[in-house]
């Protein structure tokens, strides 16, 4: 798996929602390109990055935590709970935020990060390893996406295998009606499941 990219959760939970990810993947391919809130004509404050910004995982640096607070970063907190896509960094204008030395696993500091994401001149993050890009990013660079194979592992090993599978066709049938053939990884192994091999090999790990 390509490592020098970026990376964007599209629909990060701790359960897969799969009928709300399938639209939302629909409707990027759809559009070919990520959009801010304003862009997106939605008028709800826009957490962290405000309405205007959009947020990526420099994957190069998932391994950066925020003061030191175990796996609190944007690979930890959102790429490893969401199907994401993955956009290679050439020619992509991206901003790197001033970074804020607080987490907002404390109400106040929550609250402090949806003030600052308003700011109209600066860009701020408490996760490292964030960067933004302003309205509008075209998917000219994506080159595959990621799945959080390890959220559908239940009790029932082969029940999970299957549920995986039928995803996973879903997914890639999404990606081909938009004429995008591209490899679907394990985020956590980093094995192609479209692979038949590779996919057992994810499922052997999740279950060891």
């Amino acid at each position: 798996m390509e490592h020098d990219i970026y990376m964007h959760a599209i629909n990060a939970r701790y359960e897969y929602d799969s009928v709300s990810t399938r639209v939302v993947l629909y409707k990027i391919l759809k559009c070919n390109a990520l959009l801010s809130l304003r862009k997106q004509r939605r008028f709800n404050k826009g957490g962290f990055t405000g309405r205007d910004y959009i947020s990526l995982c420099d994957y190069n640096k998932k391994d950066i935590v925020n003061k030191g607070v175990d796996e609190y970063n944007s690979y930890h907190t959102y790429i490893k709970n969401s199907l994401s896509l993955m956009i290679a960094k050439e020619g992509i204008d991206v901003i790197e935020p001033q970074l804020v030395d607080i987490c907002t696993k404390s109400g106040y500091a929550f609250r402090k990060m949806e003030i600052l994401g308003k700011s109209k001149t600066l860009r701020y993050s408490d996760m490292p390893d964030e960067v933004q890009v302003k309205d509008k990013l075209n998917l000219d660079n994506l080159i595959g996406v990621t799945f959080p194979t390890h959220l559908l592992c239940g009790p029932d090993k082969e029940f999970s295998k299957e549920v995986i599978q039928i995803i996973i066709n879903d997914i890639d049938a999404i990606l081909k009606k938009f004429d995008r053939d591209l490899p679907i990884y394990d985020i956590n192994t980093e094995l192609n499941l479209k692979d038949k091999e590779q996919k057992e090999l994810v499922i052997e790990k999740l279950y060891k």
